[in-house]
């Protein structure tokens, strides 16, 4: 190769890559739904975005963090909720739930005080007013990629009050 021609080849392979790491960072977006077709129809691919959750207005109530687990123990994880308001809150008929459906119901009478912070943990434990237990047998929070939904169904109309939605870096995952 002579050296004039160096930069050029140098220039095209890193548009290469960038165009790769485009297109792997598209195809991580993209959701391909599974189509049964009828043998007397011909398929039509269709590319459905995934779902993101629609931003909220700034509610007073807000998931301000999923934390995963970083020990050995894969329950020992949480959600931390915040009332930035300086009344208090009853979450009776409130509940959390995460993108694999599990839900957790806030206990009857619960309040969440002004300007509070609560976790609802994962694993087994006895609830105080800043510490909620889901007592499940199974890790909640996926530990790469996930949303966490607080929802009020106080009314039966279901309404969401927040979404805090989380992904790991994709490199993290990645084989070498």
């Amino acid at each position: 190769m002579k050296p004039r021609n160096r930069p050029l080849w140098i220039f095209a392979l890193l548009m290469l890559i960038l165009f790769i790491s485009a297109a792997r960072a598209a195809a991580n977006e993209i959701y391909l739904p599974l189509v049964l077709a009828d043998a007397t129809q011909t398929p039509t691919p269709t590319i459905v975005p995934t779902p993101t959750p629609t931003p909220l207005p700034h509610t007073v109530i807000e998931i301000v963090r999923v934390a995963n687990s970083d020990t050995d123990d894969p329950l020992d994880e949480y959600v931390e909720i915040r009332n930035t308001a300086g009344n208090a809150y009853n979450l009776t008929g409130w509940f959390l739930r995460g993108e694999r459906n599990y839900r957790y119901d806030f206990p009857d009478g619960f309040q969440l005080y002004g300007r509070r912070t609560i976790r609802v943990w994962s694993r087994a434990g006895k609830d105080t007013s800043y510490n909620l237990y889901w007592n499940s047998p199974v890790e909640i929070w996926n530990d790469y990629n996930d949303c966490a939904y607080l929802r009020d169904d106080s009314k039966g109309e279901n309404d969401l009050i927040d979404v805090y939605c989380y992904r790991s870096p994709a490199w993290l995952f990645e084989p070498r």
